[in-house]
């Protein structure tokens, strides 16, 4: 009898029922609309913290990198997919800057009913083309690059990958990064007054991103610290791909380049997203004096709102913690022992190991102190505060609003990742040592462990003083 075997591939923190059912929801049927193609036995197990890890069952994944392989073989039909993923992100761009523009709190409830609904709307939208660049879908991708490259002989692997897939397109953060070398500049003939103004409006408006996940935006003193030890990233080195003979490699290379591209803007917008329901959610609970609102979905959010009737009592039970789990392309909540058989599956193993091995990201070899940052920790805020230069990144996945630990790291270690990965396109632009898709780094480290990390080799050892 086979046993089902389920693999965690990410975790959040501060995860809500209207933000889980679309989030699980976009590999079903909003997928299935893009490329025609939907996932079942999709688990999301939410703690009693609010914590948010998501499960697939290894079938699944094996199914959805075969069915990718085929994908990517057809010229016409990824290219319909990438313009309408462009697409997605224009739309998701208009909605998120109308949002912006919106008072909330004298905005009248069914309103902002109407807006959370769009909002979810747009989110399976986006959540549906972060899918299509998940680790396994790009396997073949990834295994022909590296079969081509290996024509290439006596040329650092790291700079081949780098060049291959270097794709020229302005990142989420580029702006915030732009605004920040400015003031670094001036910072010394400003006045504390002027100072003030600087770091209120840098909080307004790229603060948020902390509050997704976190309890709270990213501080004043947060981007204080940024403009006063600001260093411009040197160039990236990149070689001159027309003096290799590798056709098959450019192509693919330029593929890959594209849909990690993609992938860190699709991240960006479902953070964007998710913060705006957040921020219109919070509003209704204060406007309807009920914190249970917090644990409704949108369908729910909506209803109660119109004045029809739920189970207010069976939305209680989320406090303690529920599953969201994908059958035939629809989600589907269950809260109390309901949860049981879910979390059962779902279960993993106690490792305690000194040795773990991933894939190359980004070459280099690295000794260093190690700084887990935990998505699903109740001590989030505090772990990415304290995180010093030239401590190893180790992490599940890195994400838009860590990038400036990216740039602190002496080195990146994450769970899960591939080639198109955030960590992956980060480390080889800054040219980082980077090993990806360890799967229990953060479960078998802590913060303070001496680590050497052979990016070389793709081996993280655990080193005993």
């Amino acid at each position: 009898m086979k046993v089902d075997k389920y693999q965690r591939v990410f975790e959040n923190q501060n995860v809500r029922p209207y933000y889980s059912i679309p989030h699980n929801q976009g590999f079903g049927e909003p997928l299935k609309e893009l490329v025609n193609y939907e996932y079942d036995r999709v688990i999301y197990v939410i703690s009693e913290s609010y914590g948010n890890k998501a499960y697939i069952h290894e079938d699944e994944i094996n199914k959805g990198a075969n069915y990718f392989s085929k994908i990517w073989k057809d010229s016409k039909k990824t290219k319909e997919i990438l313009a309408e993923i462009r697409k997605r992100f224009l739309n998701a761009k208009k909605l998120e800057f109308n949002l912006w523009k919106i008072d909330i709190i004298n905005i009248k409830e069914e309103k902002l009913v109407s807006k959370l609904n769009k909002i979810q709307d747009m989110l399976l939208n986006i959540l549906s083309a972060h899918v299509i660049s998940q680790p396994p879908h790009i396997k073949s991708l990834e295994k022909e690059l590296n079969n081509s490259l290996e024509k290439i002989k006596d040329v650092d692997q790291s700079l081949l990958i780098r060049s291959f897939t270097h794709f020229e397109g302005v990142l989420p953060h580029a702006e915030e990064e732009k605004e920040i070398e400015k003031y670094n500049k001036l910072w010394s003939n400003i006045d504390s007054d002027k100072r003030e103004t600087i770091l209120e409006e840098l909080v307004k408006k790229y603060g948020w991103i902390n509050a997704v996940e976190g309890d709270k935006p990213y501080s004043k003193e947060h981007y204080k610290n940024k403009i006063e030890t600001y260093k411009k990233s040197s160039d990236i080195e990149l070689l001159d791909l027309s003096k290799y003979s590798v056709p098959q490699a450019v192509k693919i290379g330029k593929l890959i380049g594209e849909l990690g591209f993609l992938r860190f803007w699709s991240r960006f917008h479902m953070l964007a997203l998710h913060y705006q329901m957040k921020r219109i959610v919070k509003e209704l609970a204060i406007k309807k004096e009920n914190n249970l609102i917090n644990l409704m979905t949108v369908k729910e959010i909506t209803n109660y709102i119109n004045g029809d009737e739920i189970n207010l009592k069976e939305i209680e039970k989320r406090k303690k913690g529920y599953v969201v789990y994908l059958k035939n392309g629809k989600s589907h909540l269950v809260s109390g022992q309901e949860t049981d058989k879910y979390i059962k599956l779902t279960k993993e193993d106690e490792l305690s190991q000194k040795q773990i091995s991933g894939f190359v990201a980004c070459r280099g070899l690295i000794k260093a102190k190690a700084r887990i940052i935990d998505f699903n920790s109740k001590d989030y805020n505090k772990e990415v505060s304290q995180f010093k230069k030239g401590e190893i990144l180790v992490t599940g996945m890195t994400r838009p609003q860590i990038v400036h630990l990216c740039n602190k790291a002496s080195a990146i270690v994450t769970d899960e990742g591939g080639i198109t990965s955030h960590a992956a396109v980060v480390s080889r632009e800054l040219n980082i040592p980077c090993v990806i898709g360890t799967k229990d780094a953060t479960k078998i480290f802590k913060t303070g462990d001496f680590l050497e990390v052979d990016a070389n080799k793709g081996i993280i050892t655990k080193i005993i003083n």
